[in-house]
């Protein structure tokens, strides 16, 4: 519950849930091979994305400073929040490589840093991929052909702070501002992953 101004507006069962995220993002990476089988980078870049979730709320009762009128009471209601933001990243990470005839193998590992306009703090992701692949020379195939398989391993948090007025749940209710925030991690670290390249 939260409970607002003299008289009470009181808010019961107030919840964030069904969040999703569409992020886009523009990199840009410096790389060098200390060794043949040793890759290391830097990543700057840019993001810019967009939160959908719902403010879902279980009622919302009080009284206007005004004799003679109603309490006021709103049964439970949904509404669709936008959120956007954008910000700049950077980090660097490590690539291990090898090969034997025509498989190869890989592992990537990276630490990114990203300050986000709308998040208390910042947010750190680390991701590392291990892949398997195969390479295909065939006389009948002009330039290299190559395919893999593997799996991406992501930790990654972060806290988004917005505002929403009481004003917009009830035209009734008075001009006010009430701060949330929302703390939000992928829900499965693990990805699996497949692709080539020619």
């Amino acid at each position: 519950k939260v409970g607002i101004g003299d008289p009470i507006f009181e808010v019961s069962n107030l919840d964030l849930s069904d969040a999703r995220a569409h992020d886009a993002a523009i990199t840009m990476r410096l790389d060098m091979w200390l060794l043949p089988f040793v890759n290391i980078y830097g990543i700057f870049g840019y993001i810019n994305g967009e939160t959908e979730l719902d403010l879902d709320i279980g009622s919302i009762k009080g009284s206007l400073p005004i004799p003679g009128l109603p309490t006021i009471f709103e049964p439970g209601k949904t509404i669709d929040l936008n959120i956007d933001y954008n910000g700049t990243t950077f980090g660097g990470g490590m690539t291990l490589a090898g090969g034997y005839k025509d498989f190869f193998a890989s592992i990537d590992g990276n630490y990114t840093y990203s300050d986000i306009d709308i998040v208390d703090g910042d947010i750190s992701t680390w991701t590392i991929s291990p892949r398997l692949g195969l390479m295909v020379d065939s006389p009948a195939i002009k330039g290299s052909l190559a395919f893999w398989i593997g799996a991406m391993y992501m930790k990654y948090k972060q806290t988004i702070t917005d505002d929403i007025n009481l004003n917009e749940l009830d035209p009734r209710l008075p001009s006010l501002e009430i701060d949330f925030e929302l703390d939000v991690k992928n829900d499965q670290p693990w990805n699996f992953l497949f692709g080539g390249q020619w």
